[in-house]
Parts: structure tokens; sequence; C-alpha cells
């Protein structure tokens, strides 16, 4: 942990204390992962528990809608960790300008996407997942967290694509990505790849303001990160299902195309019976969106990969950290290749 971390959790700890009835452990440690939140791990009597410390300026409601359906589905799926109440019954607080939550540590490994029993497994998980929050009964937006089809495919709090197309639309985009990426290669290969992101952009936009008003797709509350990152495994099974930070309503297809993904992807773009086979495991256990959406899960994929692209290259000029190798080799590659599919299941 940093100097500041240290000191941040020195006054969380009497936070905990005085509003969770929590004694804390004197010494703490941040967990690795988290791309966003702080995760400290601390001791109380013979329990691990996690404190979540979110960024500063988090919504504490947006937060509250998140905890409702992480409560909800914890209920029905075990390996979803269930937040500790304060002691007025709350599940998280304001501290300072961020919010705090206390989990249980949920033991475990990232899975491996390289399994195909994991993959299986993982792809079983989404469909219990999925079935169970079909039914879940609030139908209220989550504040912040837009859907889909309400994207503002030019600015947002993620990507600002009028920066990006200032920056790296002209013909020097190549020594201008150098700028932002220690190795030239995969400079090299964004700067020749991005009028493809250009295209593909346009045609997300519109490919998803067609099916907001011509498809009536499932939708529910979705995970919102699927992935290995937030998928754990212990003793071959999956023993916790982390990070709901992204969850609000959403069109389920796209969360299954966009998992499908995550557990098929490789270093050089993705295999897409991997993509095929993580589908076809996802119905065999009875997950909700089945053939008459199969049409739409391959423009939706090529959303994923859109918004990720934007994302990291308005990282890199605002300074923030960044992968280039990944979105050369893999997001951008990914894109190039999605193009010349029919189907994706």
């Amino acid at each position: 942990m940093t100097d500041d971390e240290q000191r941040l959790w020195r006054r969380i700890r009497h936070e905990l204390s005085a509003r969770y009835g929590l004694s804390a452990s004197d010494e703490s440690s941040a967990l690795a992962g988290g791309e966003r939140n702080l995760a400290l791990t601390f001791q109380h009597d013979d329990d691990r528990l996690v404190a979540r410390v979110s960024p500063p300026g988090t919504s504490l409601q947006a937060t509250a809608y998140e905890l409702r359906v992480i409560t909800w589905v914890a209920s029905r799926v075990e390996v979803v960790p269930v937040p500790l109440s304060a002691l007025n019954l709350d599940q998280c607080i304001a501290f300072e300008d961020r919010v705090v939550t206390i989990f249980p540590f949920m033991p475990g490994a990232h899975a491996d996407r390289h399994d195909a029993g994991v993959r299986a497994t993982a792809a079983h998980l989404l469909a219990e997942v999925h079935t169970h929050l079909l039914a879940y009964p609030e139908t209220a937006e989550r504040p912040s967290h837009p859907r889909l089809s309400r994207y503002d495919w030019t600015r947002s709090a993620l990507w600002d694509w009028l920066a990006v197309e200032a920056a790296f639309a002209g013909t020097d985009r190549q020594a201008r990505l150098a700028d932002f990426a220690a190795d030239p290669e995969p400079a090299r290969l964004i700067a020749e790849l991005l009028p493809l992101l250009r295209d593909e952009r346009a045609n997300a936009a519109r490919c998803v303001a067609d099916l907001a008003a011509n498809r009536r797709l499932l939708f529910a509350p979705i995970h919102g990160d699927f992935y290995r990152g937030n998928v754990l495994m212990l003793d071959g099974r999956i023993s916790a299902l982390l990070d709901w930070d992204d969850t609000r309503p959403e069109w389920l297809a796209w969360e299954l195309a966009r998992a499908a993904w995550e557990f098929s992807r490789t270093d050089n773009g993705f295999e897409p019976a991997r993509a095929a086979t993580f589908i076809h495991h996802y119905r065999a256990a009875g997950g909700p969106v089945n053939e008459a959406e199969d049409d739409v899960l391959l423009p939706l994929l090529r959303t994923v990969q859109v918004i990720e692209a934007m994302w990291a290259l308005t990282d890199a000029l605002r300074g923030r950290p960044w992968d280039p190798g990944y979105m050369a080799a893999t997001n951008l590659r990914a894109l190039e290749q999605l193009r010349t599919m029919s189907a994706l299941a």
C-alpha cells in the first residue's frame, strides 16, 4: 500500500468502528485487480473482510442501486458475496467524498479462459445469473449508468471521440501515437486500423439505434463486467462472482456477446469457435437469450470493441494508464476479424 492509502485506511478504520461496530485491524493490504475502486482487506476478529473504497465523486445513489441488485442476486446465487450492513442497516456509507462498502473476503484465483471446462462453468453461471435477473422487480434506471441505447457515441464520461479525432486523424497519426506508446509496433498497428475504428463507431451508433427502434430484446439488470478477473475459482469450482460496479438495466444479449468474447479472446484477436461453444453452454444451462436473438450478438460484440478502443485512446490522451499492445493486437484486430464474420453463435 502507498503512504496515501495507509493514511486513508486509518481514517476509514475509525468510521468502521463507529458505523459498523467493527474492530478493524490496524493493518490492511490492497488487493490487486481493481480498475476503479481501492479494495482493502483487513481482519475483524476471526473474519477477513474487504473494504471497497470508491473513487472520489462516486454517486451514493448509484452505489445503492448496485447493492440492491447484488443482495437480490446473492439470495439466489451462492457465489455472489453479500455486502455487510452498517449499524443503521445501510449497505454502504458516505465517507469524505467517497463511498465505502464492506464485503466478506472471497478466496480463489482468476478463471482461466483457456480452460474449456472453466469456460463452460462460467457460461453456466452467466445463464443462472441472467435467469434470476430477468425476474428482478425494480425497473428504474441506475443513476449515472445509461443503457447502451442512450449512449452518446461522441462524448461520455469514458471517451471523447472529437479529441481522439483531433489528435490522431491526420497523416502523422503514427508519430502522434508513438508519443503515447513505448513500443512502436502497437502504435503502427493502431494508426493502420484507426480508419476502421472510425467506420465501426458510426456503424455501432446506427446498429444500436436500429435495435432500440425495431427489436424487443430481453432487458434486465446485467452484471456489467463478466470476465475472468471477476470470476474466481477454487478447487475446480467457481467460488465468487465479484465487482458489480457496472450493473445496470441492459440488453442481456449485449452481456452474453461480451462474455463470449472475454472467454474466447486471445493475444491476437479471438477464437470464434470458443465463443460459439460458450453460447452453447449458456443455453444448455437455461440461459434466457435464445436463438431468436442470434442475429444481434455479432453486431453487439462489435460495439463492445468500439467502446473499448475509444475508451483506451481517450485514456491515453488524458494521461491515464492504457495498454496499446492489447488495443492493437487484440481489440482492433478482433474488430477487423468480426467484420468478416456473418454470425457469432
